[in-house]
């Protein structure tokens, strides 16, 4: 008899303990699923991924976690939250995801924090499918800022007024928005002075071409300069040498072809002979001084 009601007690604990976990399964679940749907999960798991993606593909058919968790925040953190994520002392990713939800929103804060921040060097490794780089920061909010006209973010007299802060922002030559930008301006003397400056001080190349369109004497001994530097970067054999940064001597190149000067021949000569000379070409380099040379269109040039 004892023997029956111990039985009986063993199974009654049996059916209460199995009434109480599926009673605690259903909240669990839900718990763990408002976790998994918060912002502030998302931000934890963008911050540990390190990666903003441009799209919602990974490139073989699936949707990376990241893409989840960027428009999760874009939907449910509100503007205030939004705008303290934007930080400069907050994750890039995490930067980048709040500030194009920002955007998306007409938020006119942007504006504002993004010509503020012009001297932010931090990067973000950014996802485009199953390829992956990394981007200054500053340089995405930039190009999302002034291509927001049709959204209706800014307005065409913004997007000028914004083009000028930010080429004469000291130090904004490093963004690739700025090289796209001092392709387009006109010969103005307002500008050739902070080329000249993003050249020397800033030490950044591209800004030769432009720099050649006012056809200055004083800027002969800057092309020929640059044009020497053919071996700059390279060891013996021509190849990326990767002990110092490579000369500066396919932007003068470039720039020959708009300006061909008589001056720059003996610089083109010896270039000529250097490359002739290397094992490992640089077939851009030979595309560029076939340019440069046919810029002349006299017998020399052939």
């Amino acid at each position: 008899m004892e023997i029956l009601k111990k039985e009986s007690n063993c199974i009654k604990w049996v059916v209460v303990a199995t009434l109480w976990i599926l009673n605690t399964m259903p909240l669990s679940a839900q718990n763990r699923a408002t976790n998994i749907d918060s912002v502030d999960w998302a931000i934890k798991k963008l911050t540990k991924l390190k990666v903003y993606n441009l799209y919602a593909d990974n490139g073989w058919g699936s949707t990376p976690t990241g893409w989840t968790c960027q428009q999760l925040i874009a939907k449910k953190a509100s503007d205030q939250k939004l705008l303290s994520l934007t930080s400069a002392k907050k994750p890039s990713a995490v930067r980048l995801a709040a500030m194009k939800a920002l955007i998306l929103r007409r938020n006119k804060q942007c504006q504002n924090i993004i010509l503020k921040n012009l001297d932010d060097i931090s990067s973000c490794e950014l996802a485009s499918c199953d390829v992956s780089f990394d981007e200054y920061v500053e340089n995405i909010f930039v190009e999302w800022l002034q291509n927001s006209i049709d959204e209706g973010l800014i307005t065409k007299a913004d997007s000028v007024r914004n083009d000028s802060i930010i080429f004469f922002t000291k130090g904004s030559s490093r963004l690739e928005y700025v090289h796209d930008l001092v392709t387009k301006l006109p010969c103005d003397n307002k500008y050739y002075h902070r080329m000249k400056e993003m050249y020397y001080k800033e030490r950044v190349g591209y800004v030769l071409m432009p720099l050649v369109k006012f056809k200055k004497n004083a800027d002969k001994k800057l092309v020929i300069k640059s044009l020497k530097q053919f071996s700059k970067g390279m060891d013996k054999e021509g190849g990326d040498s990767q002990i110092e940064a490579i000369g500066n001597t396919n932007e003068a190149l470039e720039a020959v072809a708009l300006w061909p000067n008589k001056e720059f021949r003996l610089a083109l000569t010896q270039l000529r002979n250097y490359e002739l000379t290397r094992k490992y070409f640089d077939y851009q380099r030979i595309k560029l001084f076939y340019l440069a040379c046919m810029a002349y269109n006299d017998g020399w040039a052939y």
